[in-house]
């Protein structure tokens, strides 16, 4: 007995008609049953490989770490804005809170893709709180946002090799606009960094670059749809 299970209707119709010429072969020329399980397997194999759609099992895992980091960000943005508060810099503190709200977000997408490709979602835990960075002074804050932007970039490379070496050119697609996001998240971080250092150097100087800094997001993208085309 042969028995034979597929998900939809066109292709089991295809596969019965591979299947019920394979019959036919046997009853012709009188192949083994034997030779027969070795066909149906390797017919039900290449049905598995040619429609991929669910995430392996490693890139599952990378991009619910990549949501995790994006989560642990967002949280360290936060306290930062914070800080800036207590210390009288509403514009670095607005800042900051823009930036936590961009990480959660992305945080949200790449949550979301993991989902609409029919893998588990599991959300970061709050184990990680204790990862929290304290802070003394405005430039080790921007020191630190530097660090964190560049580490975000990197995790989002390798992920981007994953998906290459794993042929996941849909998962490929989706990360290569979060790498151009962040390629521009460094450099602005960079340059934030530089003036920070140079701000600090005279007591009172930087309350100038706190009005500089101040500015809102926009732009962003609000569902993983939108990482395939761009901020509309």
């Amino acid at each position: 007995r042969l028995f034979f299970f597929f998900n939809d209707t066109a292709t089991t119709e295809i596969y019965t008609e591979q299947i019920v010429g394979s019959v036919r072969c046997v009853q012709e020329t009188g192949i083994n049953a034997e030779y027969m399980g070795t066909l149906n397997r390797n017919i039900l194999s290449n049905n598995q490989m040619a429609a991929p759609y669910k995430l392996s099992e490693t890139l599952q895992q990378a991009l619910n770490k990549q949501a995790n980091v994006e989560h642990m960000a967002g949280i360290q943005y936060l306290a930062l804005s914070y800080w800036f508060d207590r210390q009288n810099y509403p514009g670095t503190a607005s800042f900051f809170r823009a930036e936590a709200e961009e990480e959660f977000k992305h945080m949200r997408i790449v949550l979301d893709f993991i989902n609409v490709r029919d893998n588990k979602v599991n959300l970061p835990v709050a184990a990680g709180l204790t990862e929290i960075k304290e802070v003394n002074s405005p430039d080790e804050a921007f020191q630190l946002y530097y660090d964190l932007e560049l580490a975000n970039y990197n995790e989002y490379n390798e992920l981007s090799k994953q998906a290459i070496a794993e042929q996941d050119h849909n998962t490929h697609n989706f990360l290569a606009y979060f790498l151009t996001v962040q390629t521009e998240a460094v450099n602005e971080a960079e340059v934030w960094l530089a003036k920070a250092k140079a701000y600090t150097k005279i007591p009172g100087l930087f309350y100038h670059l706190d009005f500089e800094v101040k500015k809102e997001k926009n732009g962003n993208i609000d569902t993983w749809k939108e990482a395939f085309h761009g901020a509309k």
